[in-house]
Formats: C-alpha cells, sequence, structure tokens
C-alpha cells in the first residue's frame, strides 16, 4: 500500500470535549489533498501535495536574498596575465 507523509498538525482532531489532539499510531484518519499531478504511469499518478485540509503540505522555505560583490579582473588584465604566463613558459 502506498504511504504518504503529512504534517500531523493537519491530522488533528477534536476530542469529546472540544480540545484539538494529534493522532496516534493506530488511529484512523480522513484527510483531503489538493495538488498538481506531476507525472502520469500506466496505473498511478505522482501528485505534488500544496495543501492538507487546507494547511500547506510543507513548510514554506525562508528564501534568503544575498548580494556579494565580487573584485575580477578586466579582460586586458587577465590578457595581459596569460601573455605573462605564456613569455615564462616559452611560449
Amino acid at each position: 500500500m502506498p504511504k504518504v507523509e503529512i504534517p500531523i498538525t493537519s491530522l488533528q482532531i477534536a476530542d469529546e470535549e472540544g480540545v484539538m489532539v494529534l493522532p496516534e499510531v493506530g488511529d484512523a484518519v480522513s484527510f483531503t489533498i489538493e495538488g498538481s499531478v506531476e507525472s502520469l504511469g500506466d496505473e498511478y499518478a505522482t501528485v505534488g501535495m500544496e495543501t492538507v485540509n487546507g494547511e500547506p503540505a510543507y513548510p514554506e522555505e525562508e528564501v534568503m536574498e544575498e548580494s556579494v560583490e565580487v573584485e575580477a579582473p578586466s579582460r586586458d588584465e587577465m590578457i595581459a596575465t596569460m601573455q605573462e604566463l605564456d613569455q615564462a613558459q616559452g611560449l
């Protein structure tokens, strides 16, 4: 039987007092997955999960934008260095 990993917080259910509780191993669960079909095989479809019971299926990754300044030699400096190396090797 195929298996899927689901965020456990998406599977919380209310107990008799209305308190939200997490499922335990062996508990039956029911949930709704929303996503997009990524590929089709002869008998199965691969679905990229986007949400489970309306919650994100995966935590959103923190995107860090980083700018790095690099000093690079100019084209002329690179050619001059290459010519020096060629001369040093007798080319």
